[in-house]
């Protein structure tokens, strides 16, 4: 069921309550369920009458679905030619959804918003030309200390250069403690 079709049910369910049912739920509600409305239909459309006096959708609070012309526009000048623009601080100001933004670009103008890429393949390509050595993604796992044995050495340093709860009174002291447990791990 359309919304039209909706408020047009909504409008004979109510104009029957008033005029023909001299204001009787029951008749009103009998009467409906021989034209085959489910009873619950009926009885919500009576409820929101009776509650609002009217059976209209009203507007909502909350985020507008749709952008008017208008908004778009200011939204299209914001975005054109400028680079670091985020959707979601654009939905924000504007305040819609991020989804919403990123449909009425794309479908009502000719803008595309991207994110940005990684130039990873550019900078490995530029460091494999000048023999620079590196450790590839695959090899270097992030957030997995368990494959670095370097996290272990910090891990024992600190435990070393910390114990009996020592504290560091100036970054000198931390330096020096440091390299005299630094040669006692080696």
């Amino acid at each position: 069921m359309t919304r039209d079709e909706r408020e047009a049910l909504s409008q004979r369910i109510c104009n029957f309550y008033c005029d023909s049912a001299n204001k009787s739920v029951k008749t009103t509600v009998n009467y409906f369920i021989k034209q085959n409305i489910p009873r619950r239909t009926i009885y919500y459309i009576l409820n929101k009458y009776l509650k609002y006096g009217i059976t209209k959708n009203r507007p909502r609070s909350g985020r507008p679905l749709k952008l008017s012309d208008k908004k778009l526009k200011q939204i299209v000048k914001s975005v054109n030619n400028r680079t670091g623009v985020s959707q979601r601080k654009i939905a924000k100001d504007s305040h819609v959804h991020h989804s919403t933004i990123s449909r009425n670009l794309r479908r009502r103008t000719s803008i595309r918003i991207r994110k940005r890429r990684m130039a990873s393949k550019s900078v490995q390509e530029r460091l494999n030309e000048k023999n620079v050595p590196f450790v590839i993604r695959k090899d270097n796992p992030p957030n997995v200390p368990q494959a670095r044995p370097i996290e272990t050495i910090w891990s024992l340093l600190e435990q070393k250069v910390y114990e009996n709860n020592w504290q560091a009174n100036n970054i000198d002291a931390l330096a020096q403690k440091i390299k005299k447990n630094q040669k006692n791990l080696i």
